[in-house]
């Protein structure tokens, strides 16, 4: 069924109908008040009718339902229009009219969705004398483009008549770290497995910092043995394997960053389970974990979104960074300062 366009000046008519909709609604409550009191129900409903309006010009449909639910609402408002003018003659506060319900359209608000970020931080191995401290970010992206052009990174893969790569923008964090911006994920990603090829050109005082998506493993069997790189990675491999979705056992390394048990001083050899932290490349596939569970041994196991505690620093006492990158001028560890002055 299509709707007839809108005449011309109903669009006109029905705003020029919420204007004096608004402005019965506004009234003061007194001859010195400065402020408006509006209740609620009557303001969300000004402001789904305004919705709806904007929203029937937009898709051209008949403009009569909507202009007698305006005509319902006024009357309501005209209601209480009496007992202001009243308020501003005798100076005294007036009692808000109870307004009765109207069958209004609901104002769906729209989000836009976030646009993804491609993105990877460039970590300071001496956060105690950073390196490019000094420069701007437009001389840290010039000299990355300008090692970027003359390095073998291309822009895609297995291409080497491609453009090189370009920075997109840099960011200097507070802790002076660098975070690279970049165009596309396949760039970022090309960037960050190459590292090796341009950024020793850049600082031998920047490693990339790949960012993990923790969860926790609830009664994994203690047969996997974490202490050695073999079996962290047998370990691994027998995860991805027995939860296809995510991915094949081969490409392992692109799933799963690192596993290592919750209890930090060791496992008993009396304890068969205990809970194991599996770090993700991606937060995809730590939803799906959390989703779907992780099968171990034929075992299905309950997984969570791991939950660190806040980082402290044992040499200051301070959250927020760890002992190896405080910048206090006492070094002693674990030790309590105080000021010579004070008694």
């Amino acid at each position: 069924m299509s709707h007839s366009p809108t005449p011309p000046g109903a669009t006109t008519d029905i705003l020029a109908r919420l204007h004096k909709l608004l402005s019965d609604v506004a009234l003061p409550k007194s001859k010195s008040a400065k402020n408006v009191s509006v209740p609620l129900f009557t303001f969300q409903s000004f402001l789904d009718l305004t919705v709806e309006a904007l929203r029937s010009a937009r898709t051209q449909s008949p403009l009569d339902t909507l202009s007698h639910k305006i005509d319902s609402l006024a009357a309501q408002i005209a209601k209480q229009a009496p007992s202001y003018a009243q308020a501003l003659a005798t100076g005294k506060p007036a009692k808000a009219a109870v307004l009765s319900p109207i069958a209004l359209v609901p104002s769906v608000p729209v989000s836009e969705p976030h646009p993804p970020r491609f993105d990877f931080i460039l970590r300071q191995l001496d956060y105690k004398h950073p390196v490019l401290a000094h420069d701007t970010p437009a001389d840290i992206q010039r000299k990355i483009n300008d090692i970027l052009t003359n390095s073998r990174v291309r822009s895609t893969y297995d291409d080497f008549t491609s453009p090189p790569l370009r920075v997109r923008a840099v960011a200097k964090l507070r802790n002076g770290n660098i975070r690279l911006l970049w165009h596309n994920k396949q760039e970022r990603d090309t960037a960050r497995i190459n590292d090796e090829e341009w950024l020793p050109q850049l600082s031998t005082k920047l490693e990339v910092f790949y960012t993990s998506y923790r969860v926790v493993i609830h009664g994994a069997p203690t047969t996997f043995n974490l202490d050695e790189e073999a079996g962290r990675e047998e370990a691994a491999k027998t995860i991805v394997r027995e939860n296809g979705y995510l991915g094949q056992e081969c490409y392992h390394e692109e799933v799963v960053r690192d596993l290592r048990w919750m209890t930090q001083s060791g496992i008993p050899a009396s304890k068969s389970h205990s809970s194991l932290v599996l770090s993700f490349t991606e937060p995809a596939f730590a939803n799906l974990a959390i989703e779907n569970g992780i099968a171990v041994g034929g075992r299905l196991l309950r997984v969570q979104r791991f939950r660190s505690l806040p980082t402290q620093c044992y040499n200051c006492h301070r959250f927020g960074h760890i002992a190896r990158y405080c910048k206090s001028r006492h070094q002693e560890f674990g030790r309590f300062f105080y000021d010579p002055g004070s008694d």
